[in-house]
């Protein structure tokens, strides 16, 4: 497993490597012939060279190191390594030792990565340990059987996913997000099984099209509803409520459902399907009065819950469908979501949509896109640490999808910046003229 060398661990998934450096800055194909003790002899005094700060026990355990990552790993053997978080993603050695002066790791093995990786929080305490050595490179062929049923377990769980490959590559061509984002999303869904999502993130970012862009691609067109929270929406139209219905002149109030309750009705009939349900502006609205009993029931799918009002005589419980899921998104220059009620947090995975540089170049990689303003991309984001230089937050930034235009030149920048970003500013400096000031379009956009 990678240990110290962490640090390199997103170029190596995404070269499909491992190695190590040293500073030792030559190709050791022809020494790797000699037995591990000649070949220590060889590099020990090349390494000191290089390394002259480094004690001699250090010095020793590095050309270890080096010799058993270049010569001792087998083709086959499975690697872990560790991604600076709480999982070790899987790798299987697919190539011989090689020297490649361009990489940050320049000895290397090349390394077929998987799509799994192993939880530090499924792991028995001995793997625990072991796994958490501070080396570049620890041995734990002691616990392969534990590793191997590690693996198994998370293959078992992929076996039900409801995507694949293809609906992957069609939702990062869609949304323009990196694969491993829309890896994450997918992965809580249907691996970790959380099945109420927040996207959040400063307004024009995105959020609200990822989320029309995955329940797309993830099911059927009758399988998804969307709704917008505002001050005036409540329980009534979002679970049950009463309305007036005409009976021998006069009125009786009947319960009538939600589109919750909607929604659940058609997910229990079809079990096999995915039904998502989008919030839109979920923060502008009054989320307790308006979730009511879901507070519980988002936690405690498997158990039965009476509502406000009785969905019929013979029926007067609800239950949360497994196959239904929620997807909010919220604008943080509305409200932050750390003022969100701490109990509805804890119901929900929240994923992170800043202003993104890299969607808008590859939005004007496309062909049908046009871009004459070649500095949009610096001056973006000039725009944004300015902005949370004097907001002290990164909560109110502004978007990349504001600059998303078929054609986008001075004259349509100038358009935009007066009719979308100059007015949001205005808001966000309403009472300090001197601030303000300090966002002039010609000097952004020179």
């Amino acid at each position: 497993m990678l240990g110290q060398q962490s640090k390199f661990y997103k170029e190596c998934i995404k070269e499909g490597y491992i190695g190590v450096n040293y500073n030792i800055n030559l190709d050791l194909n022809e020494s790797l012939n000699l037995s591990q003790k000649d070949f220590s002899k060889f590099l020990f005094p090349i390494y000191q060279k290089k390394n002259s700060e480094k004690s001699k026990k250090a010095g020793e355990l590095a050309v270890s190191t080096v010799y058993k990552v270049c010569k001792e790993l087998q083709i086959g053997d499975y690697i872990l390594a560790s991604n600076g978080e709480s999982g070790y993603k899987v790798g299987i050695i697919s190539g011989d030792y090689e020297y490649i002066s361009s990489k940050s790791l320049i000895h290397t093995r090349k390394v077929n990565w998987t799509n799994e990786t192993i939880e530090r929080a499924s792991m028995s305490q001995k793997l625990k340990n072991s796994s958490g050595t501070s080396q570049t490179l620890g041995d734990l062929s002691n616990y392969n059987e534990e590793i191997n049923t590690l693996i198994n377990k998370k293959v078992e769980s992929e076996k039900n996913m409801n995507y694949d490959s293809e609906i992957v590559s069609k939702i990062v061509n869609s949304t323009l997000l990196e694969e491993s984002k829309v890896l994450n999303i997918l992965d809580a869904m249907f691996v970790e099984n959380e099945k109420q999502l927040i996207f959040s993130g400063p307004p024009g970012t995105g959020k609200t099209w990822v989320a029309k862009a995955i329940a797309k691609h993830l099911t059927d067109k009758d399988c998804v509803e969307m709704v917008q929270f505002h001050p005036s929406y409540g329980y009534e139209e979002f679970m049950i409520g009463l309305r007036p219905e005409g009976k021998d002149g006069g009125i009786e109030f009947k319960p009538h459902k939600g589109v919750v309750l909607e929604l659940a009705a058609k997910a229990q009939e079809n079990p096999d399907k995915t039904y998502i349900l989008i919030i839109d502006e979920m923060n502008r609205g009054n989320l307790p009065k308006i979730f009511g009993e879901l507070m519980v029931l988002f936690e405690y799918r498997d158990e039965e819950m009476s509502l406000q009002y009785e969905l019929d005589s013979t029926n007067t419980k609800f239950k949360l469908p497994e196959n239904l899921y929620f997807i909010g998104t919220m604008n943080t220059a509305d409200r932050s979501i750390a003022t969100i009620d701490a109990a509805l947090r804890r119901r929900f995975d929240i994923f992170e949509f800043p202003p993104s540089g890299e969607i808008l170049q590859k939005f004007y990689e496309k062909p049908e896109n046009s871009l004459e303003y070649k500095n949009l991309i610096n001056a973006m984001n000039e725009l944004n640490e300015k902005l949370e230089n004097l907001l002290g937050t990164k909560n109110q930034l502004i978007g990349h999808t504001f600059f998303m235009k078929e054609k986008l030149d001075k004259e349509e920048l100038r358009h935009v910046w007066e009719r979308k970003i100059e007015p949001q500013l205005e808001e966000y400096f309403y009472d300090d003229e001197q601030k303000l000031a300090n966002f002039q379009f010609d000097n952004l956009f020179n």
